[in-house]
């Protein structure tokens, strides 16, 4: 791996680009002692190879485009030291499914900039002075339809993505409002409602009674469908939570204990035979963390 770089005005260094990068990729802190702050425009555009970015806390800049076109690029794990995204950062990449960030200085434009900067099902993992939180934003598209009669272009927002990005400001997250996006019935029929359930009740930071108790209830109505997808997914720790949180109909086990099998999933399938054997029980809200 060679790393491109420049001195900033701020005798610091910018990446500009890198060569021999696949993988997953963590971005140096310092070169040659000297502190790294920026990543540069268009620094990693079109490098294909990368499914996984970790940035260094410190990291004030990232410039237009600097992960463009990276179309296999999975997570991005990075500190809210990040002061300036520029446009398009994270844009045409279709497979950023995770963005994980250690809140160290409350720096929610971060966020906000973003979540602004795709329009994908992101799940946005973060690390906070008091607790931790998993949030899925779900994805969603605009429409544009034009009215020759009128002479305008009528703009239409397709899917629930936005509403949900609205509860983000540069001030904070609205936990409570982003959960009445959920009560309010707008996940009907959308994938992502199955993964935002999931989340808030692993991860339930800021969660009101009621909230927990509709989560629950959405779990335990459709727990078949999203155990079953669990399984799919090899998500052990997702089966490990549902199994201990919800009474799973024996009929699920069985199919979710075939698919397991099928597929070489050894952990899911003890867990499966286990919470099988005995009584479910109710699972504690678990927690993470990187390490940047």
């Amino acid at each position: 791996m060679r790393w491109e770089y420049t001195e900033t005005t701020r005798n610091t260094y910018k990446i500009t680009g890198a060569a021999g990068v696949s993988g997953i990729v963590s971005v140096p802190g310092t070169i040659g002692g000297i502190r790294v702050d920026e990543i540069g425009s268009r620094a990693f555009e079109g490098m294909t190879d990368i499914t996984g970015l970790e940035l260094p806390d410190g990291i004030r800049v990232i410039g237009s485009y600097a992960f463009y076109n990276c179309r296999n690029l999975r997570t991005l794990s990075m500190t809210d030291s990040t002061e300036e995204l520029s446009d398009g950062a994270i844009r045409m990449c279709p497979n950023l499914s995770e963005v994980r960030i250690r809140m160290l200085r409350s720096g929610y434009r971060l966020i906000k900039e973003l979540l602004g900067d795709t329009e994908n099902m992101i799940l946005l993992a973060l690390s906070l002075p008091d607790g931790y939180a998993k949030l899925v934003f779900p994805g969603y598209y605009q429409e544009y339809r034009e009215d020759p009669w009128a002479r305008v272009i009528h703009q239409s927002i397709i899917g629930s993505g936005y509403s949900y990005r609205v509860c983000v400001s540069r001030k904070g997250i609205d936990f409570e409002e982003y959960d009445e996006c959920f009560l309010r019935g707008e996940m009907a029929g959308d994938p992502a409602a199955d993964k935002i359930a999931l989340a808030r009740l692993m991860y339930p930071y800021r969660i009101s009674e009621r909230a927990l108790s509709y989560y629950n209830g959405y779990l335990e109505k459709h727990c078949g469908r999203i155990l079953t997808q669990l399984v799919m997914d090899g998500d052990s720790e997702g089966c490990g939570f549902l199994v201990r949180t919800v009474r799973i109909p024996d009929d699920v086990f069985d199919q979710c204990l075939r698919i397991a099998s099928s597929e070489r999933e050894t952990e899911i399938t003890g867990i499966l035979m286990e919470a099988a054997g005995g009584e479910s029980q109710k699972n504690e809200p678990g927690s993470f963390f990187f390490d940047i």
